[in-house]
């Protein structure tokens, strides 16, 4: 979709106009496509939550614990009108984030006080849901549009495991790309709705995507992480821009593509 619109729109302008307002207009099409394209995956992700509560509210009787009757209570509250950032609190690359016994240096991610209104924020971390030992294997795999809330306790740990050693895996081969992309909509969040301009968050999406790009054949990972280093260099300013996206993309993204 970002492409499209960039396209159509740099067309246009390079019939009206000149190569420059035509290069404004490619810039600009791509941004508006990728913001629309933000929103609409939102919406998606709201309506798979609804089938997960749905089908966790079937399961819930007479087959869970009080610790998890009390969450899926928590989920029925009535939704409250959006406010922005209402409950979440972030956490750049300068602190640390200690939770269930994990230590995550330069965190660069949400945590939630668990009464976040609609449409919340899925790669919030709550503290107050349960977390076991780390899952391992088929019990660590995640679903497309992945939530903290809804993960299992035992999913919840491997993913704060993932955090505190570094979010690199030794063979990223093995790291269900489920985790990556929880870790991913926070930076999303910040670069997309708060416009943090912060260079750091930028490397974080470029040496994630040097490390797992290149064991996966997901052109989702490569689309979305390629098409927000592109706004996050934007977000710096024009020389920043200038000098990242065009030597990142030639250096870099050919590659990844195969």
């Amino acid at each position: 979709m970002p492409w499209m619109f960039a396209i159509i729109l740099a067309t246009i302008l390079w019939y009206f106009g000149d190569f420059f307002a035509a290069l404004a207009g490619f810039a600009f099409g791509w941004i508006l496509g990728f913001v629309i394209r933000f929103f609409l995956r939102r919406e998606r992700e709201q309506i798979e939550r609804k089938k997960q509560r749905s089908r966790r509210s079937k399961e819930a009787a007479g087959r869970r614990p009080p610790i998890q009757r009390a969450s899926t209570r928590r989920e029925r509250q009535p939704v409250l009108p959006p406010k922005k950032d209402d409950g979440l609190k972030w956490f750049g690359p300068s602190e640390k984030f200690k939770v269930h016994g994990y230590s995550i240096e330069r965190p660069m991610l949400y945590s939630s006080n668990g009464r976040l209104p609609w449409p919340g924020e899925p790669s919030a971390i709550d503290p107050s849901l349960p977390v076991a030992r780390p899952a391992r294997g088929e019990a660590a795999r995640l679903g497309y549009y992945c939530n903290f809330d809804y993960l299992t306790p035992g999913q919840r740990g491997a993913y704060l495991e993932w955090l505190a050693q570094g979010r690199r895996d030794a063979d990223p081969a093995e790291r269900d790309l489920g985790y990556v992309f929880l870790f991913f909509y926070g930076l999303e969040r910040r670069i997309l709705l708060v416009r943090d301009p912060d260079s750091r968050l930028r490397q974080e999406i470029v040496e994630l995507l040097e490390h797992y790009g290149p064991s996966t054949r997901s052109r989702s990972l490569r689309t979305y992480f390629l098409e927000l280093l592109h706004f996050s260099s934007y977000l710096e300013g024009t020389e920043v821009y200038r000098e990242v996206w065009p030597k990142w993309l030639t250096a870099h993204g050919a590659k990844l593509d195969g």
